[in-house]
């Protein structure tokens, strides 16, 4: 399966599929940015219809219609997931996200099989979770264009902890990446996605040099004005917004579960104001993380970079440790 459409973006990051974090406002503004957004999947097939008829309403009033407003949309791998698949096409979008935990698994691949006999080649196809060398190859193997890469690591993320499965994000992303390397199995153009665990511009900086080809973010974006959600504030006086992970209790619960298998939790993340200052962040970090490595780009980025084991104590040297007014 080769796709015909090759997408660009300017900056290698993606918001996750998340309810507190992609709707339209983020979907719309991410692509505006030269980003992806990836809209949910938790919600009925004609509220995401509205959502994405919003994001192009969106475009219009920015004047921003042209061809490299990218948008994607997550499906599950049972239930409605080929319907969900037909109106995102049919909605506009190009980037088709297989969001499921656990993407090591035959049900990933029945799901595979089925989508690839309705979806045009110009469709762009991601997959994951996974997080090893075996679960990578098992992706591409199926055909998929990129993957998600990262178990257990997300800021609201228990899957460790409940299950005992999972690994290090730095370490499935070397084994995808020592995978996607084989050239005498033909995975070059694939792409790697980190997914999990990114607390800042430093950690975008770290999964690129790593290997990964982008990060998705979810709780650096929860905290924007473009994510869904009110802005609250707590019994401290700051502003905050709602965050859960899409495998807590209260997200199974909306999305109409009763028997709940608890691998997340709810809580609220700073309000940081715009989108555009989070992505600037990201942007400008990243920057000055290819300058120090003398690299132009992440491709000399990932050739030039060199990792190194250090204490706790190296840790705390380098981050900020003056008396804060």
């Amino acid at each position: 399966r080769s796709p015909e459409k090759i997408f660009k973006f300017r900056l290698p990051i993606v918001s996750s599929p998340m309810t507190t974090v992609t709707e339209s406002q983020m979907l719309a503004r991410m692509a505006i940015n030269g980003a992806l957004g990836i809209i949910h999947r938790f919600k009925d097939l004609k509220w995401t219809e509205e959502e994405i008829y919003n994001t192009h309403l969106i475009f219009k009033e920015q004047n921003s219609l042209k061809s490299e407003n990218v948008i994607g949309g997550a499906i599950g791998i049972n239930g409605d997931y080929i319907e969900r698949a037909n109106m995102l096409i049919e909605c506009g979008v190009s980037v088709i996200c297989v969001d499921v935990a656990h993407g090591h698994h035959i049900l990933m691949k029945k799901a595979l099989e089925e989508l690839f006999k309705i979806l045009p080649d110009d469709i762009h196809i991601m997959a994951g979770n996974i997080a090893t060398h075996d679960g990578a190859k098992y992706l591409f193997d199926l055909g998929v264009d990129s993957i998600r890469v990262g178990i257990g690591g997300g800021a609201a993320c228990q899957t460790q902890i409940t299950t005992g499965c999972g690994t290090p994000l730095a370490l499935s992303i070397i084994e995808a990446k020592r995978c996607k390397d084989n050239q005498h199995i033909g995975y070059k153009n694939k792409t790697i996605i980190a997914d999990g665990g990114i607390k800042n511009s430093g950690d975008v900086a770290k999964v690129l040099a790593l290997g990964a080809d982008f990060a998705m973010l979810g709780s650096l974006l929860a905290g924007t004005k473009a994510s869904p959600g009110e802005v609250m504030q707590d019994s401290t006086g700051r502003w905050t917004k709602a965050y859960r992970g899409s495998a807590s209790a209260e997200s199974q619960r909306a999305a109409g579960k009763t028997k709940l298998r608890v691998e997340g939790v709810s809580a609220t993340v700073p309000y940081l104001g715009k989108l555009e200052k989070v992505l600037e962040t990201m942007e400008t970090g990243v920057q000055s993380a290819l300058s120090y490595s003398g690299a132009r780009n992440i491709k000399e980025l990932q050739e030039k970079a060199s990792f190194i084991v250090v204490s706790n104590n190296s840790h705390i040297e380098g981050t900020p440790h003056v008396n804060r007014r």
